[in-house]
């Protein structure tokens, strides 16, 4: 087998609502270091999409539109959260990195554990506290590589 097929695939998911694509570089750097990058996906609403449309091409990310129908507060977590599941179920990735400051995802994040699926956060430094217990590491933009702590992954799971 290759050293490339050999490697692990990540899926990164983006949520284009929560970050600028001023990070895409190093959202997508990120998530290499991982593994072999097999799926890429932004997910956001009409306005989201368009912020982020150039940096989505430039990196070949897919963009996944939350339609304004279901223009609910919610609505691209949730869809973020289906498409993850789905794509785990398939067996599609072996690795997920996150790239959102939002604190909604510990379930995600614990179901996926739960498969055997590593879990890993990118952020900006606003990121609630529950996002970096749950994840077994947290990537916080614009500053250094820090050791994971799982001091609080008791409680987080609780």
């Amino acid at each position: 087998m290759s050293e490339v097929l050999s490697k692990k695939r990540v899926a990164v998911y983006i949520d284009a609502e929560n970050l600028t694509p001023a990070h895409a570089s190093a959202i997508l750097d990120r998530a290499n270091r991982f593994g072999r990058l097999t799926l890429a996906r932004c997910c956001g609403n009409a306005a989201a999409q368009a912020a982020w449309a150039e940096a989505l091409a430039e990196h070949a990310v897919v963009p996944v539109l939350t339609p304004s129908v279901v223009n609910q507060k919610n609505a691209t977590d949730f869809a973020l959260t289906i498409d993850i599941v789905a794509q785990a179920n398939r067996g599609r990735f072996d690795v997920l990195v996150l790239a959102s400051s939002d604190g909604d995802f510990q379930l995600l994040a614990l179901h996926l554990r739960e498969l055997g699926i590593s879990c890993h956060a990118v952020c900006e430094a606003k990121a609630k506290d529950i996002l970096r217990r749950t994840f077994e590491t947290v990537h916080v933009l614009g500053q250094p590589d820090s050791s994971p702590s799982f001091a609080g992954f008791r409680e987080a799971a609780l």
